[in-house]
């Protein structure tokens, strides 16, 4: 299993969470499931794009290792979404998925 961590930009706020995936994809998967800053609209809508196949897949980063990069459109405002395979220190990482928002910092 690798570790998996997303860093998304949607109006104004930088929203952190990582994933223990074997691959890309099946960690792409579980932040779409998982994602929690959009309201209940924003949502449905991201939701339903998704559904109906409005997704590309994150473009490997020009001259890095293990980033990628994507973006959706939800309700007219762009969401950009970094991805990147973390180093995991079993040591401090839990199995289960972290979440963190740090518009506030």
């Amino acid at each position: 299993m690798k570790l998996y961590t997303f860093i998304a930009d949607y109006k104004g706020g930088t929203y952190i969470s990582q994933y223990m995936a074997k691959t890309l994809e099946e960690a792409l998967s579980l932040w779409i499931i998982n994602v929690d800053f959009f309201n209940e609209k924003q949502l449905k809508s991201f939701k339903k794009n998704i559904e109906y196949g409005n997704i590309e897949y994150p473009a490997k980063l020009d001259g890095l290792t293990n980033a990628w990069c994507t973006c959706y459109v939800v309700l007219g405002a762009l969401l950009l979404l970094n991805i990147i395979e973390t180093v995991n220190d079993t040591r401090k990482m839990d199995d289960v998925s972290s979440s963190v928002d740090i518009t506030s910092c």
